[in-house]
């Protein structure tokens, strides 16, 4: 079986070679960020504090970007972010969209306005990340 050589940060599908062809985006979602090689994965040691600092701080610099490029920095951060707590669904959520989400569902307390965006969490919902 071919070595896969690109995972779309979106979708989370890896291809190899061959079923990228000359393809200049995801052939599953149709993302045209570039893609990550499944070989560079590594495991490290983070506190999750730490890594929710990093999380919310990349999120910040999407926001700020989103309007200048084409490959979705909010969505590619929201997917990562999403990929990652599932490996430890009981921790505080990573972004502070999904810490709201988290206090709606558990408390009645009413949200009713925040700056926050939320959509890209919801988009990347819908990707089996």
């Amino acid at each position: 079986m071919p070595d896969k050589i690109a995972r779309c940060l979106i979708c989370n599908e890896e291809f190899t070679k061959e079923e990228l062809g000359h393809a200049s985006c995801c052939p599953k979602c149709g993302n045209s960020g570039l893609p990550a090689n499944p070989k560079e994965d590594v495991s490290i040691k983070i506190n999750w504090h730490e890594l929710r600092i990093l999380t919310i701080w990349a999120n910040n610099w999407a926001v700020r970007i989103k309007d200048e490029t084409k490959t979705q920095p909010q969505l590619t951060i929201a997917c990562i972010a999403r990929r990652i707590q599932k490996q430890h669904p009981d921790k505080t959520p990573l972004t502070l969209a999904g810490e709201i989400e988290q206090i709606k569902k558990e408390t009645d307390f009413k949200i009713t306005e925040t700056n926050i965006d939320d959509k890209p969490n919801k988009i990347a919902g819908e990707f089996n990340a």
